[in-house]
């Protein structure tokens, strides 16, 4: 059982080989700043989204807390407005 996909605080971590598959040599996907990058959901898991690695990128500290809970596709839009 996958608990980080669960939506709780006993989420466990992704694990070491998704995280150096998804920021090594990586930018943020909105930016394109090089860091400091973390892991972010494209769909968020509140809103159905997986754990799997299609549903993960790279985005940096700023852009990830001005996402927050919009799924990618929404996060672009509100961008362009």
């Amino acid at each position: 059982l996958n608990w980080f996909c669960g939506v709780s605080s006993a989420r466990k971590s992704l694990g070491a080989k998704v995280r150096k598959a998804v920021l090594e040599g990586a930018v943020c996907a909105c930016c394109r700043s090089t860091g400091p990058l973390v892991i972010d959901h494209i769909i968020p898991i509140v809103r159905g989204g997986s754990c799997d690695i299609s549903n993960l990128q790279p985005l940096c500290w700023k852009c990830n807390a001005r996402k927050g809970r919009r799924t990618m596709a929404e996060f672009v839009e509100a961008l362009a407005e």
